[in-house]
C-alpha cells in the first residue's frame, strides 16, 4: 500500500492534483486541490481505493487525520469516495468529527449529497467508532470540550429534547460564556438553564 507521496505538484485540477515523483506522475484526487500550488513540493497521505468498474483510485490528503476520517466514513454502509470527500470539502475535519461525537445530524445534513435521513443513519453507524478514535487522539487536537458536548447531547436527548434545540442552546451558551475546558455537568447545567428560559 502507498502510505504517502512526496513530490512536486505539476498540475492542479478541479478534483485533484498530479505529483511528479522520480519521473512518475501520480494522479491524486484530493478534497481541496486549491490548497496545492504548482511547482511546489507537497506530501500527501494517500488512500488507495478499488472500484469494481473503474479500477484503482488514489486519494491524497494533507494530513493523516483527514485520511483517517475519510476511511472511517467509507466504512459506513452506503458511503463511497464521492460522499466521503464531500464531508471533507464542506466541513473542516475537526468540525466533522465533533458533529459526529455530538450526534449533530443537522450540521452533517448540510454536506452536499447528505439529507437529514442519511445524516441520522451515519450518526447511528459511526458515532461510537469516531468517539473511540477521537478519545484516543487519532484525529489530532480537538477542542477539549468535544467529549463533554457529546455527553450533553446524549443526556438531553434522553430527556426528550430535539437535536435542533440542543444545538441552538449550545451555540448560545458558547457565545455568551467561556466554557472552554469545562466539565460535562457545567455545560449541561448551562444548556438546561438556557432551554428552561426558552420554554418559559
Amino acid at each position: 500500500m502507498i502510505d504517502f507521496l512526496t513530490g512536486k505538484v505539476v498540475s492542479v485540477g478541479t478534483n485533484g492534483v498530479v505529483l511528479a515523483l522520480s519521473g512518475v506522475g501520480f494522479s491524486c484526487t484530493v478534497p481541496h486541490p486549491e490548497r496545492c500550488i504548482c511547482d511546489t513540493e507537497v506530501t500527501l497521505a494517500t488512500y488507495l481505493y478499488w472500484h469494481a468498474e473503474i479500477g484503482p483510485q488514489l486519494f491524497g490528503f494533507l494530513t493523516t487525520q483527514e485520511r483517517l476520517l475519510f476511511s472511517t466514513l467509507l466504512s459506513a454502509s452506503g458511503v463511497g469516495p464521492k460522499l466521503a470527500l464531500a464531508f471533507l470539502r464542506d466541513m473542516d475535519h475537526v468540525q466533522c468529527v465533533q458533529a459526529f461525537m455530538a450526534r449533530d445530524s443537522s450540521a452533517l445534513s448540510q454536506v452536499s449529497g447528505v439529507g437529514k435521513k442519511k445524516a441520522e443513519g451515519l450518526v447511528l453507524a459511526l458515532h461510537d467508532k469516531i468517539c473511540t478514535l477521537a478519545n484516543e487522539g487519532a484525529f489530532g487536537a480537538l477542542q477539549e470540550d468535544a467529549k463533554a458536548i457529546s455527553e450533553v447531547f446524549q443526556a438531553l436527548t434522553s430527556l426528550g429534547y430535539a437535536q435542533q434545540e440542543i444545538r441552538a442552546a449550545l451555540d448560545t451558551v458558547f457565545q455568551e460564556q467561556s466554557v472552554d475546558k469545562q466539565t460535562t455537568p457545567y455545560i449541561l447545567k448551562a444548556v438546561l438553564a438556557r432551554l428552561s428560559r426558552i420554554e418559559g
